[in-house]
């Protein structure tokens, strides 16, 4: 049962973890490694909306701030990136995902968003630049 239950918590787990990485007061959106520069460009980022996606542009510049909807940080651990968008304080949304050869994950396997912390909806992002 505990080996069950290890299991299904574990991602969670590790989302929160990454939520308090890039969410800390006054932090600065760190870029760890050299696969981050793979991350730097525009995108198009595709939002389901239940009834379709909804699309809009988003650049990550490589000091680790971006340009999509709000204020917005974001900061990679290897292939995996996570994209902060401070709505009003102390309301984020964070978009987690990983990195493919045409952008951040994609239709067929949507990365996951979260808001305030809980898992609330799907994206994809294709790069344009």
């Amino acid at each position: 049962m505990h080996t069950f239950v290890a299991r299904r918590l574990a991602p969670l787990v590790v989302a929160a973890g990454l939520l308090t990485f890039v969410t800390a007061p006054n932090a600065t959106a760190v870029v760890p490694n050299a696969q981050a520069a793979a991350f730097v460009g525009t995108y198009t980022v595709f939002v389901d909306t239940g009834s379709g996606y909804s699309h809009t542009p988003m650049t990550l510049n490589a000091d680790g701030t971006g340009v999509f909807i709000a204020t917005t940080t974001w900061a990679n651990q290897g292939k995996i990136l996570t994209v902060t968008v401070t709505i009003f304080v102390p309301h984020t949304l964070t978009f987690t995902g990983n990195r493919t050869k045409k952008g951040i994950c994609s239709k067929r396997q949507p990365c996951t968003t979260f808001s305030d912390g809980t898992p609330d909806g799907v994206w994809y992002a294709i790069k344009t630049s």
